[in-house]
């Protein structure tokens, strides 16, 4: 077996679903596929079609288990895979099977790493995951893009070599709820992995920020657990890169801004009753260091820092505002 498509899937739109099979299913003969579709609980009468809809399908192999979890979900697919390589597909994203060639299955990589278009706000964007042409690229230089520039953070548009991440025990973490693909990610990287890049885009992903949003009003304290531990662990693996102090200094304004735009969210939403969590996310704050960075980076951290969350609250009701004028 060649290739594993691992696809979880929670009351996903069947006809979402469905474009999502069939554009697998566009995927070269020459390559030997299975997919692997692990239902995560889903509700009855979606459970319902998506069975009436596969059984058909000979190369579809189907997982049902009570709802876990995207990362249980992925893990429960790649106990049972058997391709040289595994790839992660979302059940409302689509791949482009026809540019998928046997040439990447017979690569000697750990991680084959493509590109991905993105759609966002019925926007195309097309985003090149590395500044390299196609080759095998130095694992280092990963490291050093994925902290200092978020990069190969999620984990579509890649084939994983089966073998290399059971050797290495590597699965998805069960107990993050956000974040859970940059510390799967984070975690091959760390393996000295051999990573070969490919200028090819396969993946086809529909961003939607509400998704983010909504876990962090919904979940904010086991949220920003999770948001905390991936700050150490990336920090943690600044020794591996080379010029640690550019990255160190990308690292934390990254981590001020992140920590600026979900704090407005919080604080959007009747802030008080999300005030333990402010606190926590004032205390993290003063631990992170900037320096001599522009006026309006200073001012972030300040307004959280300081807890100064009526000011907070007055901003993020302006952004609101904004965003919604700008949709008319």
């Amino acid at each position: 077996m060649d290739l594993s498509i691992i696809i979880p899937v929670y009351n996903t739109d069947l006809e979402k679903f469905k474009n999502c099979i069939k554009s697998v299913m566009e995927i070269s003969a020459e390559i030997d596929y299975e997919i692997i579709v692990v239902n995560d609980g889903a509700k009855k009468e979606f459970s319902i079609e998506y069975e009436k809809y596969i059984k058909n399908i000979s190369c579809v192999v189907y997982l049902k288990q009570e709802n876990l979890g995207v990362s249980s979900a992925r893990n429960a697919g790649i106990k049972i895979s058997k391709g040289k390589y595994i790839m992660f597909v979302d059940s409302d994203d689509k791949i482009y099977g026809k540019r998928i060639r046997k040439k990447y299955i017979d690569l000697d990589a750990d991680i084959v790493i493509f590109n991905k278009e993105i759609i966002s706000n019925k926007k195309k964007i097309k985003l090149m995951e590395f500044d390299e042409k196609e080759g095998y690229i130095e694992n280092k230089k990963v490291i050093q893009e994925f902290i200092s520039k978020n990069k190969f953070h999620n984990p579509f548009a890649q084939f994983i070599n089966r073998k290399f991440i059971n050797d290495n025990e590597i699965r998805f973490n069960t107990n993050f709820i956000q974040g859970e693909d940059a510390l799967f990610n984070l975690t091959m990287i760390l393996k000295k992995s051999k990573i070969y890049y490919s200028e090819e885009v396969i993946y086809k992903y529909n961003l939607d920020y509400s998704t983010y949003d909504n876990r962090w009003l919904n979940y904010p304290k086991e949220v920003f657990n999770n948001f905390k531990y991936l700050y150490y662990e990336k920090y943690k693996a600044l020794d591996f890169i080379e010029n640690r102090k550019k990255a160190e200094r990308e690292l934390n304004c990254q981590y001020v801004n992140a920590l600026f735009s979900y704090s407005l969210n919080l604080c959007c939403n009747e802030y008080k009753k999300y005030e333990d969590v402010l606190d926590d996310m004032s205390k993290f704050m003063k631990k992170i260091k900037i320096k001599k960075e522009s006026n309006y980076l200073n001012l972030k951290k300040n307004l959280i820092k300081n807890k100064h969350w009526n000011i907070m609250c007055l901003i993020s009701k302006c952004r609101k505002l904004y965003r919604n004028c700008k949709n008319l």
